[in-house]
């Protein structure tokens, strides 16, 4: 075997071993590429499942405060009426006892009759307006619960918007490295061919042959 076939063959083997390598190179690139963006995806969907985990949650809080207003309302309205009855068969009570006595109800009877009408009416509508502020203060504890769930609802979204691009870009650099991969072995396999068919013709032919010249030989005269 000659030396420029030897020659021929090792550069065979090179670029034959170069394209390889670039392909798996790329390959191994494309996978790690792929394999970011289905971190990325697995990671927008678990944004928008805690997004919705928190804002169902957030919502139910909103809910339950809502019903709280809606007690201490019915709370509210209970006990004036009750205060209002209650005032009533006290008025009742002292007019029974005037009429009893024989005092007319004019002058001082009238007036604590009109003074325990008011009274009751004043307790009754302070009972009133306590269930009223009870119930505007569980109203403001379910806004602040909805906003809390919209805004669970918007950073889950978004979150999981920028994740979504970001598998995008992956699976986007995975196909061009493939492709630049597939693209590097073709131009190195095309690069190897020329250099071996360089190599190839410059080789002799099978017809030629080598003639060894004689060693001169030196004598003393």
């Amino acid at each position: 075997m000659t030396f420029g076939l030897i020659a021929l063959i090792a550069t065979a083997l090179s670029g034959v071993m170069g394209a390889v390598s670039a392909y798996q190179q790329g390959q191994q690139q494309k996978r790690m590429a792929e394999y970011n963006a289905r971190v990325a995806e697995n990671q927008a969907k678990w944004d928008e499942y805690y997004a919705a985990q928190q804002a169902q949650s957030a919502r139910q809080q909103a809910e339950w405060a809502e019903y709280n207003a809606y007690l201490a309302e019915q709370e509210a309205a209970v006990n004036k009426s009750k205060k209002e009855r209650e005032t009533e068969r006290l008025i009742s009570a002292q007019r029974a006892r005037y009429g009893k006595s024989g005092v007319q109800l004019t002058g001082s009877p009238l007036e604590v009759i009109a003074e325990t009408a008011i009274e009751g009416e004043y307790d009754a509508l302070t009972l009133e307006y306590e269930g009223d502020v009870e119930a505007w203060n569980w109203r403001k504890k379910a806004l602040t619960y909805e906003s809390e769930a919209t805004a669970a609802e918007i950073e889950g979204a978004s979150s999981a918007s920028l994740n979504r691009a970001r598998a995008g870009m992956n699976m986007l650099k995975g196909r061009e490295a493939g492709r630049a991969g597939t693209t590097a072995a073709f131009s190195t396999i095309l690069t190897t061919g020329g250099q071996m068919a360089g190599m190839y013709g410059s080789l002799p032919s099978s017809g030629s042959s080598y003639t060894l010249k004689p060693t001169p030989t030196w004598r003393n005269p």
